[in-house]
């Protein structure tokens, strides 16, 4: 009996230090991602550098006024549930994406070709919302488009 109990807690101890292992493992993904992509975002110095820094699921947007907004997000392919959105602006301003977008604000590019007749757009509610975006009169009131819609939050590098 005194075995068996030994055994089970033996079980429980090496259940609850697998789950504080993979928390780290997590954390220490997602905080290397976001440094990763603070870096990458921060070295932008030029528009012509904005679709390589947002890498493959990301988006870069250009105000109608000059400004842009460089989305990056990197997805974790072993574990889909980890993701890192980072935004950076032509003024210097940094945001962090509170959703998972799973690659669907990369969509943008294709939604704003034009589709030929009888073609078929693909498209998502997030696309809709970046033109807006886009189409702000001011980064300042992009910011906040973003903010409010896309569940980014200003945070500090």
């Amino acid at each position: 009996m005194h075995k068996k109990a030994l055994t089970a807690g033996s079980l429980l101890l090496s259940i609850l230090g697998l789950h504080i292992s993979c928390g780290r493992n997590q954390q220490s993904w997602e905080q290397r991602t976001k440094l990763e992509a603070i870096r990458i975002l921060e070295g932008i110095v030029s528009t012509n550098e904005l679709h390589e820094a947002v890498g493959h699921s990301g988006v870069a947007l250009t105000l109608t006024n000059g400004s842009w907004i460089a989305i990056r997000v990197v997805f974790d392919h072993e574990e889909t549930s980890r993701e890192v959105s980072i935004a950076h602006d032509s003024e210097g301003g940094w945001f962090e994406g509170t959703r998972k977008f799973s690659g669907r604000l990369s969509w943008y590019v294709s939604h704003k070709e034009h589709t030929p007749a009888g073609g078929v757009k693909v498209t998502t509610s997030e696309c809709f919302i970046l033109e807006d975006i886009e189409s702000a009169p001011s980064l300042t009131e992009a910011r906040e488009l973003m903010v409010q819609h896309l569940d980014f939050v200003s945070f500090e590098p």
